[in-house]
């Protein structure tokens, strides 16, 4: 089946897309050739066709990228129906002031952010581990040079393992636990 486009709005997110869905296999096949997500001022659109197969417990990212310019997030993985979680997650040179903005036009935060990881558990009780860096992180008037970090997320704990930050005035490090219900 040929799917010429799909459309979702809200006032803060829009998504197009097209592709193709193969019905008569199990798992069904959904091979997206383009897509277009605006949220908010961000633009991004697929690198490559995406694939996915759906059965009848949940759905499996075989193939996933989206991007914007020399940004890219990519995904592989399981989404089950009962909100059951596995992925792999990998995010490189996004840039932090755009996304920061979103949340607050003047967040005072800017750098190119990297990571990898992995995402578990369920929608209601997420578990995540996270190991990325910031290239040239700058807080309100604050320029440093790099931030590396260690984190992981379950049972409404981030415990943060390691962070570096290193910067002309010198090298710090912290780590330690925080409650955040997310």
């Amino acid at each position: 089946v040929d799917v010429d486009t799909v459309f979702f709005y809200s006032p803060d997110f829009r998504a197009m897309a097209h592709g193709y869905l193969h019905h008569r296999e199990t798992p069904q096949k959904v091979y997206v050739d383009s897509v277009t997500l605006l949220f908010r001022d961000q633009r991004l659109y697929n690198r490559g066709q995406i694939e996915l197969a759906v059965d009848d417990h949940g759905l499996n990212i075989e193939r996933g990228a989206i991007a914007s310019g020399g940004s890219m997030a990519m995904a592989l993985g399981r989404y089950d129906y009962d909100g059951d979680l596995n992925l792999a997650l990998s995010v490189n040179d996004i840039p932090l002031r755009a996304w920061a903005s979103l949340f607050r036009p003047d967040f005072p935060l800017d750098g190119r952010a990297s990571l990898q990881g992995k995402l578990g558990g369920s929608l209601r009780a997420p578990l995540f581990e996270l190991t990325g860096e910031v290239d040239s992180v700058a807080w309100k008037d604050l320029h440093h040079s790099d931030l590396r970090m260690t984190a992981s997320y379950r049972e409404r704990t981030l415990t943060i393992d390691s962070s570096l930050l290193t910067s002309d005035t010198g090298i710090y490090r912290a780590h330690g636990n925080f409650n955040v219900d997310l």
